[in-house]
């Protein structure tokens, strides 16, 4: 099933690629994460924490861009420290010409590490993660403040439940500039 849906992602981020009347540009973005876990038990403290990574971005219309992304991005909450490695893919809706966007889509991504507090003591966790891929809704907005830069807030949801048995999920809010070549 998950090799699916990421089967599927491919493919659309294939075909539109391939069928865009406009043009593409690339470009690398970073900034802040505030992230939680979303548990049955409670939700946990927020983790400060970065994420960077690039992406290309096609112009389907004048009113319309599709964005893949590959981005690093510290997850987690209160003392769990998740690391991802992110493939979002966003549907760009521009409202007012090419600088203001609303965002929409879907961020696989697969957990490169895990470490948790047991006692005051920080250790590897990444072994009792049952999951370590997750699948996350995304929303936002950006908007390009200059030819080259645009700056953003978008917020991840995730679908998965990280620990069988247990449903404890992401939740990140991503604050960030972009560099356009």
């Amino acid at each position: 099933m998950k090799r699916t849906i990421i089967l599927a992602i491919a493919a659309i981020v294939l075909a539109t690629g391939a069928s865009a009347q406009k043009k593409i540009e690339f470009g690398v973005k970073a900034g802040m994460n505030s992230a939680q876990e979303f548990a049955e038990d409670g939700n946990t403290n927020s983790r400060i924490g970065l994420h960077a990574g690039i992406f290309a971005e096609f112009f389907i219309s004048n009113r319309f861009g599709l964005q893949p992304e590959l981005q690093y991005s510290m997850q987690g909450g209160g003392g769990d420290k998740l690391d991802y490695v992110n493939l979002p893919i966003i549907l760009k809706i521009y409202v007012l010409k090419r600088d203001l966007s609303v965002d929409a889509g879907v961020q696989p991504g697969y957990m490169l590490s895990a470490k948790g507090t047991v006692n005051g003591h920080t250790v590897d966790a990444y072994d009792v993660i049952d999951n370590k891929l997750d699948v996350a809704i995304a929303v936002g907005a950006s908007y390009k403040f200059a030819e080259r830069f645009h700056a953003g807030l978008r917020y991840n949801i995730g679908t998965i439940k990280f620990i069988d048995g247990i449903d404890r999920r992401n939740g990140v809010i991503q604050l960030f500039v972009g560099v356009r070549f």
